[in-house]
C-alpha cells in the first residue's frame, strides 16, 4: 500500500495503519480448516482433510473438485520452502486423487522467491485473491430494515443449506457448514425475509483479528443490501467483542473482470493490504 504511514485513533490509543500479513494469514488459517474437521453424520461420497505442511496448511478435499477446497496457504511465512517441501506438496495431493489444486504466496513467501520456484515445479499463475481488511472503529451503518438472527445448532442445517445453493456447491457440503454453528470462536447469523431465512454470514474471532469468514445469499433475495446488513452487524459484533481488526478475501478485482465482492468492501470501509497471487498445479 502507498499509505503505510497512516495510523487510526481509538480509544486506547493510536494502532498501526494496518495489521502484519502474518496476522491476516494467520486469521484465515484458523478458520477455513476448521470445516475440514467436521464429521458429517452419514457418508457424503467427500473426504476432507487439513494438514499442516512446513508452516502453512494444506487443504484436500477428494471428490470435490473445487480450489478453493484445494488449496494451500501460509507457507513461506516463517521459514523458506525447500524444493523437497514443494515436491512433498505435489504428492500430496497426486496420492490423494486431487486432479489440481493451488499454493496461496503471501508477500514475504513471494519476496523469498516462492512463486517462481514454483513455476519451476511446472506450476502456473492462475488469479489473485485479495486481502482486506479494516479497522473496527468508524463504523458503518446500514439503511436496510433487515430481520438478522445470531443463530445456534438448531438453524445450523438451513445455514448450510443456503451457503451451497448461494454458491452453488454440492448438497453434501450443507452439512459440514452447519457443524461449525455453536463452536468455539464462530457466530452464525441467518437473514430473514418474507418469513423465511434468505440469508446467512459467519464470524470467526482469531485473538485480536476477526474474519469475515462465509457468506451467501440465496439467488432469489440478491441485491436487496441484505449482504450489506450482514456485514455491518459482524463488524459490531466484532467490535463488541474487543476484536481490533476485521479481515476478509475476496477474488481481485481487474477491470476485465470485475469483483464485486472486493468492491462492496471497499465501500464499507475496507483497505486491501495485498494481492495473494495463486499457483496451480493441475495432474
Amino acid at each position: 500500500m502507498s499509505d503505510n504511514t497512516l495510523t487510526h485513533r481509538t480509544r486506547t490509543g493510536r494502532i498501526p495503519a494496518q495489521p502484519e500479513s502474518l496476522a491476516l494469514e494467520r486469521s484465515e488459517m484458523a478458520y477455513w480448516p476448521a470445516l475440514f474437521n467436521v464429521e458429517p453424520a452419514a457418508p457424503d461420497g467427500l473426504t476432507l482433510d487439513a494438514v499442516p505442511f512446513g508452516d502453512g496448511i494444506a487443504c484436500r478435499a477428494r471428490g470435490l473438485d473445487i480450489l478453493a477446497f484445494n488449496r494451500v496457504h501460509g507457507i513461506g511465512l516463517n521459514r523458506s520452502v525447500s524444493d523437497r517441501d514443494i515436491t512433498g506438496l505435489i504428492r500430496h495431493y497426486r496420492e490423494g486423487g486431487i486432479p489440481r489444486f493451488f499454493v496461496q504466496v503471501a508477500p514475504e513467501a513471494d519476496a523469498a522467491g516462492l512463486g517462481e520456484r514454483l513455476r519451476a515445479h511446472g506450476f502456473v499463475h492462475h488469479n489473485d485473491w485479495s486481502k482486506h481488511f479494516r479497522p473496527l472503529t468508524d463504523l458503518p451503518v446500514t439503511a436496510v430494515d433487515a430481520d438478522i438472527r445470531v443463530i445456534g445448532p438448531a438453524q445450523a442445517r438451513v445455514f448450510g443449506e443456503i451457503i451451497v445453493t448461494a454458491f452453488d456447491w454440492p448438497a453434501a457440503l450443507a452439512e459440514r457448514f452447519a457443524g461449525l454453528v455453536g463452536r468455539p470462536g464462530w457466530r452464525h447469523y441467518l437473514a430473514w425475509q418474507g418469513g423465511r431465512p434468505v440469508a446467512g454470514a459467519a464470524l470467526h474471532r482469531f485473538e485480536r483479528t476477526a474474519a469475515l469468514a462465509i457468506a451467501g445469499t440465496v439467488p432469489e433475495a440478491r441485491e436487496k443490501g441484505l449482504q450489506t446488513a450482514l456485514i455491518v452487524r459482524r463488524l459490531r459484533d466484532a467490535a463488541a467483542q474487543g476484536c481490533r481488526w476485521m479481515v476478509v478475501e475476496t477474488a481481485r478485482d481487474l477491470p476485465d473482470k470485475p469483483a464485486p465482492s472486493a468492491r462492496n468492501m471497499m465501500r464499507m470501509g475496507f483497505r486491501t493490504a495485498y494481492h495473494r497471487p495463486n499457483y496451480l498445479m493441475t495432474f
